[in-house]
């Protein structure tokens, strides 16, 4: 963290985006006095350290916001929701709810799964975005409407020491945003080849959105899903919302300590009456699903931030042997 803080300083950078890396309260970033403190959309992870109930982690998300600093957060359940507000006012911090103070919708667009339109239909009068603002948003999931309108109600409340950010500046912004790894499509499909998508859906809320997106945001005929996560995730509820989807399911392990065996997946899943594949590694998981898999079809990798970064990592080592496949 101090590195990285030595780094902004010595670019020179205009603003710097931190993002806490666990918790809030006693997160080494908290160091920071910010100009806006942001809390997104909270749910249950990380349970051993921060409680295993949203009040609890609330609380500990609240520890960001600074006396007399303006916060800016998603919408929350509401033991959640009480628990910030009464941190912000006891620290006569003034909290904009998106969901209360702003309001948005999203349309579709067709034939782009990872491309809606957010319109912003109602903001603060005073806002620099005015109701009916319109933004090209590059990233599937309707979660992602929400993330998109508490960093436009974020860059209104810092306005103010930038003078230059206009309307225009903040679409051109939205319309350029790339996310790796969530809702990530890394190779589209054709005539020959399935489509390949990547999200790191690491707990039971991210699940449940990939899931939502899978449903609605994607057309496909048959979902190939690889699985990997770490042991401490809460495995079970994850892969109950998945599993019902795919039409098979490959379980690996990615490089790393905390993950789980592909043998542990299995019996977790067997659990809940789903056979599945268990594979060793990454490149064998995705050259078994592409193998099988038909244009038109999709496969989908998931799990954990790790499972996502093993494929992006080997994808383009991989990249032409598994096209090859469909040449053949």
């Amino acid at each position: 963290t101090a590195i990285a803080f030595l780094h902004f300083a010595d670019s020179g950078v205009d603003i710097a985006v931190v993002e806490v890396g666990l918790g809030g309260r006693l997160d080494a970033t908290n160091v920071l006095t910010p100009l806006v403190s942001v809390i997104t959309r909270l749910s249950l992870d990380h349970t051993t350290l921060l409680g295993n109930k949203l009040r609890q982690i609330a609380y500990e998300k609240g520890g960001i916001i600074k006396p007399g600093i303006p916060v800016i957060s998603a919408n929350q359940e509401p033991e959640a929701m009480q628990e910030l507000l009464t941190i912000a006012a006891e620290r006569k911090s003034p909290i904009t709810i998106v969901g209360k103070n702003w309001k948005y919708e999203g349309t579709a667009v067709p034939h782009q799964p990872s491309q809606q339109r957010l319109t912003i239909t109602h903001s603060p009068a005073s806002a620099l975005i005015p109701s009916g603002s319109q933004f090209d948003l590059p990233l599937a999931g309707e979660h992602q409407l929400e993330n998109g309108t508490v960093a436009l109600a974020a860059l209104q409340q810092v306005q103010p020491h930038f003078p230059r950010l206009t309307l225009k500046t903040m679409q051109d912004g939205i319309a350029s945003v790339k996310w790796p790894g969530r809702l990530d499509i890394i190779h589209p499909g054709d005539e020959q080849t399935p489509m390949l998508l990547v999200d790191c859906a690491h707990n039971p809320d991210s699940a449940h959105k990939l899931r939502a997106a899978l449903l609605h945001s994607f057309q496909y005929n048959n979902l190939w899903l690889i699985f990997g996560a770490p042991a401490d995730k809460d495995i079970p509820q994850i892969l109950a919302d998945l599993l019902p989807l795919a039409h098979q399911t490959i379980v690996t392990t990615a490089s790393h300590p905390r993950s789980a065996t592909p043998q542990q997946l299995a019996e977790m899943s067997a659990d809940l009456g789903f056979e599945v594949t268990a594979v060793p590694n990454m490149s064998t998981a995705l050259t078994t699903a592409w193998q099988q898999a038909k244009p038109g079809d999709l496969i989908c990798v998931t799990g954990s931030i790790v499972v996502a970064g093993d494929l992006l990592n080997q994808w383009e080592s991989l990249q032409s042997q598994l096209l090859s496949y469909a040449i053949c």
